[in-house]
């Protein structure tokens, strides 16, 4: 009835917060099952009619968190990681092809979503705690206060700079600036045999990117 599909936005998210020797099996199904398989099943949806087509664009949802670890949130910084990764790849593979398919990965910091509610949406066979221990231990991981979401920016920015970034055929899409430096940070450490610097969300509570 629509046409053609020339868009396609992976766009979905849940968390689970507590330290990696807390969370259960069902925190990570219930993450992984939505940020990356969700990517996943889109991918393999739309992407052989964009190739066929040989025009349009896939944008993946990621984060900062995809990009650096955060403490306290480690099957989202997991799932992130892995959308970002397979996004790089769909972006190498299209370019071996030949394809005028476009990819690009938004990795945005602290955006005002609903995010930190994730649990309403946890599918009853994949919770382990009643809500008042989940809340607990949300609240005694080192992470997001109250000050930090106060900052966040709103998803009306986001979405601008998805739109500025598939326009300029851009892979990389951030929605914040790099305030602490905790990406160059990261590959020095790599680079030099160097640890990772501990990295809390606060660091994604900066100001906007300049566009």
């Amino acid at each position: 009835h629509y046409g053609s599909v020339h868009v396609v936005c992976n766009n979905a998210g849940v968390g689970a917060r507590g330290t990696m020797w807390e969370l259960g099996v069902n925190d990570w199904e219930f993450v992984l099952r939505v940020n990356l398989w969700g990517v996943i099943h889109g991918v393999r949806v739309f992407a052989p009619h964009l190739v066929a087509q040989d025009e349009g664009h896939i944008v993946n949802t990621g984060s900062m968190a995809g990009l650096v670890s955060v403490s306290g949130t480690g099957p989202y910084n997991v799932s992130k990681h892995g959308v970002v990764t397979l996004s790089e790849t769909l972006y190498g593979e299209l370019q071996d092809a030949g394809s005028n398919v476009g990819v690009s990965v938004l990795c945005p910091g602290i955006i005002r979503t609903n995010l930190r509610n994730s649990e309403r949406n946890r599918p009853e066979h994949l919770r382990d705690l009643d809500p008042e221990a989940v809340k607990e231990r949300t609240q005694n991981t080192p992470g997001f206060s109250d000050t930090v979401r106060l900052q966040a920016l709103p998803a009306e920015w986001a979405a601008e700079c998805v739109f500025e970034g598939i326009k300029a055929n851009r892979f990389y899409i951030l929605t914040h600036d790099d305030h602490e430096g905790q990406i160059p940070r990261r590959h020095d450490a790599i680079q030099n045999d160097g640890n990772p610097a501990v990295v809390r969300s606060t660091v994604f509570a900066g100001g906007p990117i300049e566009r």
